[in-house]
């Protein structure tokens, strides 16, 4: 009897650990996905006036600008869209225009892959680094969702190669760590069998 409530506890306890195990574990997850989302969002923000910058030191009607690095070290890639219809973009293009304007929301943060890698997209407008003085006044009050003689579209995006595998790394170490305490009490609870059936042969043999 007393065998049969030990391992009934026992079970308890393993199963109710493990539900806490994961719940903590997706708790865990999630608030560090949404923090890392949130720090490489800002970074890229933040980045913005940098390429901006790039966009006024090129030779813009020629298609190429320097390169940009966010704050966190990541590559900003960029294509840039005018009145004119002609694009600038970083010296490095990973992925083609058509597909980086497929997926692109004005204003807004966006997530796709290509060629099997990861990549976060942010698409706003800017002054355009060739207008006049009054037209960017005069448009700066009214927010437009296409290239204008005062404003260029701009699509920034960067990989986020990095951040799907420190994702991928600690869902991995917790899955390790349930399974490990997970583990323990089952290897007590079979032990205490072993060494139970130990005790009770031998009484029997001296009987």
């Amino acid at each position: 009897m007393f065998r049969r409530m030990y391992v009934t506890i026992s079970g308890l306890l393993i199963m109710s650990t493990g539900l806490l195990l994961v719940l903590l574990g997706i708790v865990v997850y999630h608030e560090l996905q949404g923090d890392l989302v949130r720090d490489s969002e800002l970074a890229m923000e933040n980045s913005v006036p940098a390429v901006q910058a790039a966009l006024a030191r090129s030779a813009y009607r020629e298609g190429e600008g320097p390169p940009v690095r966010d704050s966190l070290g990541n590559s900003i890639y960029y294509y840039a869209v005018g009145s004119s219809a002609e694009v600038a973009h970083s010296p490095h293009a990973p992925v083609p225009f058509e597909v980086v304007h497929g997926v692109a929301v004005l204003h807004k943060f966006a997530t796709f892959s290509y060629n099997g890698e990861p990549y976060r997209l942010y698409t706003l407008t800017i002054p355009d680094p060739d207008a006049l003085p009054n037209d960017v006044v005069e448009t700066a009050y009214n927010p437009l969702t296409a290239p204008t003689k005062a404003t260029v579209v701009l699509y920034m995006y960067s990989l986020i190669t990095q951040e799907r595998s420190m994702l991928q790394h600690t869902l991995r170490l917790m899955e390790m760590v349930g399974g490990a305490v997970s583990y323990s009490p089952s290897l007590a609870i079979s032990c205490w069998h072993v060494g139970s059936s130990s005790g009770f042969s031998h009484m029997v043999s001296l009987q």
